[in-house]
């Protein structure tokens, strides 16, 4: 039996237009065919009649039922526009040359745009609350977005249950990106997203202690950033770098963690936090003045400085981190080098008792190490500038109250102030022993076996023979366990 190209040829398209149908949101359809029926000043009952029922049009109108391909088709020609007006992508906003001109399809593709960019500023700040309820308002309606936008969705999605330590949920998530990654072409406001894909994965592969398996997302990630890319300013790049540093870090691959995190030292840094906070500011203003696309922009380049911003103060930490072990394995030198990298890159951090616990730890170990390196002036300067930051935390963490109490037990008896002293490491003594007793944290019995022995120390130079003895053999007791 032979086919009528013409027939043949309407079957092929009409089967197109049904999967079309199938792919566009019901809300976003609905919207279209009430907006071209009130443009033509035409009511719901006259556009329907003989042909089905005003509730089954309201329904279709409101998004709760899709109609057939059948019923829009009459629809479309009551309408006078053809069937593909109701079945096109989501309009773009990238074209539209002024506020102006944004229609309301555009304006809530803007609206939905600025979300994953408040996800993206909540997830930095760490506000899981509020990402939750940005990918609920999103998911409801995120067939709208571009396929490089639904990446930006899952990726977000990803970092969200990444931050609640579940990888499991963070997989699936950076699966549902790679297919629509792998589905569509990638234009250059895209670019980025292979290697925010890579990023994340490692991230996640981190969480579940596959080392090996992290590192080499976190390595193609650099690859494909190194291979046409200007990387001076790359948010991306600069977390791939510090992921992988801290992941040797943690097997104990100390050369590879410092080559990691040399090349990212070795890039500008700078310290944005008040133009962030401007930025985020006068882009709200403008989103509640209904400009959307100045909005977006303001909202976007803040959240970009905001991970710069947090990608240096986690330099800071990696980098007090290698401070930390250079001082404990013997080597004050190089401790002290490390100590006063980390306090330069303190300013990323914003006023509040969590960082000045930070900035304490980072001003105590400069104490520490200057004063085995016996200069004895710059010990002395930055204890002055730990007392001042100490005075300033409304809540002392207990286990960083004790070291600051048993470093200024030391910079009194290195002055030979030995009853200032004394009572210094007394009180970091009390306070180690409580802790000592309730938890079980591995740094405690070190440094309260060193605050026994430094104490042993003065009360022997004040011949009170019995106190110290019974603390040596104290400190000695917890340096075999």
């Amino acid at each position: 039996m032979l086919h009528n190209p013409t027939t043949l040829s309407k079957g092929v398209e009409s089967v197109t237009k049904q999967e079309r149908l199938k792919m566009v949101d019901p809300e976003l359809l609905g919207e279209r065919i009430r907006q071209a029926r009130t443009e033509q000043k035409i009511s719901q009952r006259d556009l329907c009649k003989d042909l089905f029922t005003s509730a089954y049009l309201s329904y279709v109108e409101l998004g709760k039922t899709r109609p057939t391909l059948q019923n829009l088709e009459k629809l479309a020609v009551r309408l006078n526009k053809p069937v593909d007006h109701f079945l096109r992508p989501s309009g773009r906003v990238d074209s539209v040359k002024s506020h102006g001109t944004l229609d309301k399809e555009q304006t809530r593709l803007l609206e939905l745009q600025n979300l994953l960019l408040q996800g993206q500023v909540a997830l930095t700040g760490s506000d899981f609350g509020q990402v939750e309820q940005i990918l609920s308002a999103i998911r409801l309606y995120l067939g709208r977005l571009s396929s490089t936008d639904q990446i930006k969705f899952y990726l977000l999605e990803s970092g969200f249950y990444n931050g609640l330590t579940e990888p499991e949920a963070a997989l699936t998530s950076l699966t549902a990106a790679r297919q629509l990654l792998g589905s569509s072409a990638s234009s250059d406001s895209a670019s980025n997203l292979p290697a925010e894909i890579e990023l994340e994965t490692g991230i996640t592969y981190a969480q579940q202690d596959q080392t090996v398996k992290a590192v080499e997302h976190f390595q193609n990630g650099l690859n494909l950033m190194e291979a046409d890319r200007p990387l001076l300013n790359n948010t991306v790049y600069r977390r791939l770098l510090w992921e992988a540093s801290r992941c040797y870090m943690r097997v104990g691959d100390r050369e590879k963690a410092v080559s990691y995190s040399q090349r990212l030292l070795d890039l500008p840094q700078e310290s944005r936090n008040e133009r962030a906070i401007n930025l985020y500011k006068e882009g709200t203003r403008l989103r509640e003045l209904g400009d959307y696309k100045q909005a977006s922009f303001y909202l976007g380049r803040s959240q970009q400085i905001w991970q710069e911003i947090n990608e240096i103060s986690a330099l800071m930490e990696l980098t007090l981190e290698n401070a930390q072990f250079q001082y404990q394995s013997g080597n004050p030198a190089s401790a002290y080098q490390a100590a006063q990298l980390a306090y330069r890159l303190l300013p990323a951090y914003t006023e509040n008792d969590a960082t000045k616990n930070i900035e304490l730890r980072v001003l105590l170990l400069l104490v520490q190490a200057a004063l085995a390196l016996k200069d004895d002036a710059a010990a002395r300067t930055y204890m002055t500038q730990a007392e001042q930051v100490f005075k300033k935390i409304n809540d002392p963490d207990p286990l960083e109250k004790a070291g600051y109490l048993s470093v200024a037990g030391n910079i009194a008896a290195e002055m030979g102030c030995s009853d200032q002293a004394a009572d210094f490491y007394q009180q970091a003594i009390d306070l180690l022993e409580v802790l000592a007793a309730k938890t079980s944290n591995a740094a405690v019995q070190p440094l309260l076996a060193e605050a026994y022995y430094n104490s042993s120390q003065v009360h022997k130079k004040q011949n009170n023979s019995s106190k110290a003895l019974e603390y040596l053999d104290k400190a000695f007791r917890l340096r075999l366990k």
